[in-house]
């Protein structure tokens, strides 16, 4: 499952066009994969047509998928 995210996750990112790095949890009892990004309005995209499109390719390959979540940080600071 973990390369499956993977490839959605990065298909997902050059179609929204975002440069930042995300980070993301799956929690396989909750069903769901939390996103944390400091720009979640470029993957939920105009009138959240990314976010549709994106949930129904997950539950295509996860048909028990329960949807994304998003937490907005600030920032991140890399270790040197």
């Amino acid at each position: 499952m973990y390369y499956t995210v993977e490839r959605i996750m990065k298909k997902w990112l050059k179609e929204a066009k975002l440069k930042e790095d995300i980070h993301y949890n799956i929690d396989y009892d909750e069903k769901t994969i939390t996103i944390y990004t400091t720009r979640p309005g470029c993957l939920i995209g105009m009138r959240g047509y990314l976010i549709e499109k994106y949930d129904l390719i997950m539950r295509k390959k996860w048909d028990s998928f329960a949807g994304f979540k998003f937490v907005e940080m600030w920032g991140c600071i890399h270790h040197e």
